[in-house]
């Protein structure tokens, strides 16, 4: 769901959409590069790399209720492909059922589509982790999104861009000992 005021001619149009469409598909591979073993201190140290592709496999010409095609950077799909790149560490603490984490994900688009390339983006996340007991975990993170402006005849580069900081309390259940779920409420 997007709301916006649209400035035309001098005059505010209110506008919205509410997507139903299924957006990109996102393919991330996950290859660990240190051992499960502790390290000299006792603490265990685990660190990654993460890559991946986005696939052009979300729509592009959703119109709203009034028929109006929303803009090229709120549609589902952006019609390229991106390159998925990043890295990931997380270390248990001296302090029992105590763990932080951080990663990054760069999406570099490789290509445009009729007119459009999206801007490339960075993500960075942190967090702790408290194992309550065996299967609960109360986290907490914060997540900061940096992205570049939309380029091309329909990138709108003045209307795209920016940075986003989020916090958010979570929490997470192992299913099995190599499975868990998890969620934030982000704000």
């Amino acid at each position: 769901s997007h709301r916006h005021i649209h400035n035309h001619g001098g005059g505010q149009i209110p506008e919205g959409w509410d997507f139903r469409a299924v957006g990109d598909t996102r393919l991330l591979g996950r290859y660990r590069l240190s051992d499960n073993a502790p390290s000299a201190s006792g603490d265990l140290t685990a660190f990654g790399l993460n890559a991946g592709l986005k696939l052009p496999t979300g729509r592009q010409d959703e119109r709203n209720r009034e028929g109006a095609l929303a803009e090229r950077s709120l549609q589902p799909g952006t019609g390229t492909t991106d390159l998925l790149v990043g890295g990931y560490a997380t270390r248990f603490l001296p302090l029992a059922d105590l763990s932080w984490f951080a990663q990054g994900l760069a999406q570099l688009p490789v290509n445009a589509r009729s007119g459009y390339r999206p801007g490339a983006r960075l993500s960075l996340d942190s967090g702790i982790r408290y194992e309550v007991d065996g299967r609960w975990s109360l986290l907490a993170q914060v997540n900061l999104l940096l992205r570049g402006r939309d380029r091309g005849v329909a990138g709108e580069p003045q209307d795209t861009g920016g940075y986003g900081l989020w916090a958010g309390p979570g929490l997470s259940y192992a299913v099995t000992p190599d499975v868990r779920i998890y969620g934030y409420a982000q704000v």
